[in-house]
């Protein structure tokens, strides 16, 4: 048993040292856009460590200081990421912060608004901004965590860091409520893609999943109610994904308790409210408008054209439709867990939006590490397949999207469907008296 342990405590180890050496090729590019298939093919070892990684810990051997190792790695791998140039996002983000503390309200004015030029011509990152004639997109909760920590690149992406700190300490604590081994920790923290998201080029998620894992930690646990709808509306308010695990709360929490959830939302949105209407202006524009890296919506997409049909609200309304009944499959038939029904409607929710961006197949990841299914771990992996699309964006300044990608990047996760629901019906043939049918659907990583 010792030999045994001293060897998978040797393989984590060699597993972590070729993550950090994935991590330091890609922190010496100047440019990821520049070097897309460089970056790629980094990314894709980076992932192939941390798939052997999972795989260790899921084999639930006792692996000596598993935990220390597991922690001070993945924030290895993330200082290391730190470095790297951030997406043009996160210069949204440093703008908006910078307009609230001119006294100016970003969900009435556009950064190109001839109210901000002043602003503009004291500003070193204006050029960089995206989608200049946009009103902010962010809901409340962003925009005030902009104000306080978008002092500075480096400042705004340690504050994610902080709050994915707040995210681990909690999955922690769910682990060891479910007496989960709390080395699964590792199908977190140590999957690239939040470092590529949040360390990296400087997305904003990590908020929204701090409150959200606050929030379950609060509804699992039994504490206080209070607490635990003003975290949630936090985490709603910080990104609106989180709002479709209202009902896995509303099974539980007393109807009363949602005052509170009202009281919080007038708080922080009244110092935005001369905006009115506009508050939801630019997010309306880009949930009508935008599409990119989808799956079951690029399918009826592809459908209603065969057919004739050109008008994108078709597509959408189908995908609608399609969320709705996953939506009452989950809250039928799954049984009645927080954490699995709110994996569930995450997964439900990625499959049918119309824009798919790699960062928001995050919003599912901390579920994984008590639900490992192999086709959403496998996604995350090759959902950094659409960015080869760099070498014609770089060179052209337009933005495209190769389609002929999604197959390949989506490939293992509707095989893994397929796989899974053949497995399901195996199992009704024989009557349930298959041997530990969770595993047999394909829910693990072996």
């Amino acid at each position: 048993m010792r030999k045994l342990s001293q060897l998978n405590d040797s393989v984590l180890f060699v597993v972590a040292v070729v993550g950090v050496c994935a991590w330091l090729g890609i922190a010496s590019l100047a440019s990821i856009s520049a070097q897309p298939v460089v970056f790629v093919s980094l990314f894709s070892m980076a992932f192939l460590a941390y798939y052997l990684g999972v795989r260790q810990v899921m084999k639930r051997r006792q692996i000596k200081h598993a935990l220390i190792l597991i922690f001070v790695m993945g924030l290895l791998f993330r200082i290391l990421a730190f470095s790297g140039a951030p997406s043009d996002d996160i210069y949204r983000y440093l703008w908006e912060g910078e307009v609230q503390r001119y006294g100016m309200n970003p969900y009435v004015y556009p950064p190109g608004a001839p109210e901000l030029e002043t602003l503009r011509n004291s500003s070193s990152y204006a050029s960089l901004i995206n989608h200049k004639s946009w009103t902010a997109i962010y809901p409340p909760v962003a925009m005030l965590w902009h104000r306080l920590f978008g002092e500075s690149v480096l400042m705004l992406k340690a504050s994610f860091l902080v709050a994915e700190g707040i995210l681990l300490f909690f999955l922690w604590r769910l682990l060891l409520l479910r007496e989960i081994p709390p080395e699964r920790m590792l199908i977190y923290w140590w999957n690239p893609l939040p470092i590529f998201a949040f360390s990296l080029e400087g997305h904003h998620d990590a908020i929204a999943l701090a409150f959200l894992m606050m929030a379950l930690y609060g509804l699992v646990k039994t504490r206080s109610q209070v607490g635990t709808v003003i975290a949630w509306t936090a985490a709603v308010l910080s990104k609106g994904f989180a709002i479709v695990t209202w009902p896995v709360l509303a099974t539980r929490i007393k109807p009363s308790m949602w005052l509170w959830a009202l009281f919080f939302l007038g708080i922080v949105v009244l110092p935005f409210l001369d905006a009115g209407p506009a508050l939801w202006q630019s997010l309306a524009q880009f949930g009508g408008e935008s599409h990119y890296n989808d799956s079951l919506h690029a399918l009826f997409s592809l459908t209603m054209q065969s057919v004739g049909v050109s008008n994108p609200l078709w597509s959408r309304f189908l995908s609608l439709l399609t969320g709705l009944g996953i939506f009452m499959w989950v809250m039928l038939r799954v049984r009645p867990d927080p954490l699995l029904r709110t994996a569930w409607l995450m997964g439900g929710l990625l499959l049918v939006l119309p824009t798919v961006h790699q960062w928001y197949l995050i919003a599912l990841l901390p579920f994984l590490c008590f639900f490992p299914w192999a086709g959403w771990l496998l996604l995350t992996g090759t959902s950094i397949l659409p960015f080869l699309a760099q070498l014609e964006i770089f060179h052209t300044g337009e933005w495209v999207e190769w389609h002929w990608l999604k197959p390949f990047e989506y490939a293992p996760l509707f095989i893994w469907f397929c796989w899974c629901a053949i497995k399901k019906w195996q199992i009704r043939k024989s009557d349930g008296s298959l041997k530990n049918p969770e595993k047999s659907c394909g829910v693990s990583c072996s």
